[in-house]
């Protein structure tokens, strides 16, 4: 059974060590699953607040930007001849 953290009953005070490091309560490191050794994303909120996430793997990142394509991908010898054309459309205006 998943361990949830209550907020309201759980609160801890961190102290920061002269190497602004802190430690997390076993707690909340069971919550957001952490170990030793886990990359964690920290921002900072509206309300100067600490927002901690646990990273994504690079892994998990990959096509979160596909919705932003116009088109489907292309191949390498497609981006050549299109960098190709460019350059001869460029040189054709250059030299009017």
């Amino acid at each position: 059974m998943p361990y949830f953290f209550d907020y309201s009953k759980d609160m801890a005070v961190l102290t920061m060590t002269s190497k602004r490091q802190i430690t997390l309560t076993r707690e909340v490191c069971r919550t957001l699953g952490l170990d030793k050794g886990t990359r964690l994303d920290v921002r900072l909120s509206e309300n100067r607040e600490l927002i901690l996430r646990k990273a994504a793997p690079f892994v998990d990142t990959h096509g979160m930007l596909s919705h932003y394509a116009k088109s489907k991908p292309v191949s390498l010898q497609e981006m050549r001849e299109a960098v190709r054309r460019g350059a001869a459309e460029s040189y054709r205006k250059s030299i009017k």
